[in-house]
């Protein structure tokens, strides 16, 4: 059985595991989103989708649209854009920052999800 201090350390190991691991997955959808914002600047609200990539099952999460506040498709994935540039960036977003999220809590984003500014205001 580990000693009360082997215990100790163990639980506050794993506080601070929990705590940056909730402050990780907060700031990275917040970098994702004013990423997007940056493309889009009437952004308010991202609907992604989170799957399985490819033969090894590799978790990740794309964005599928990007809405204004009144609901406007600002972007729609499955339409793409002509413009190759803006199309890499937001295909970044997923690698560089939404995978992370599905990686962190696989349960909340498989599927349809969103992500309002109203999730990401400080």
């Amino acid at each position: 059985m580990p000693s009360f201090s082997t215990l100790s350390l163990h639980s506050r190991a794993e506080d601070h595991y929990r705590h940056a691991a909730a402050e990780f997955h907060d700031t990275t959808m917040r970098m994702a989103f004013e990423t997007i914002v940056d493309l889009f600047p009437a952004a308010h609200t991202l609907t992604v989708f989170g799957d399985n990539e490819g033969s090894n099952f590799t978790p990740r999460l794309r964005v599928a649209t990007v809405l204004d506040a009144a609901g406007a498709v600002l972007y729609d994935a499955q339409d793409g854009t002509d413009d190759n540039d803006l199309q890499e960036k937001i295909d970044e977003v997923g690698v560089e920052h939404l995978d992370h999220l599905i990686d962190l809590h696989p349960d909340d984003w498989y599927g349809d999800g969103e992500i309002t500014a109203d999730d990401v205001k400080s």
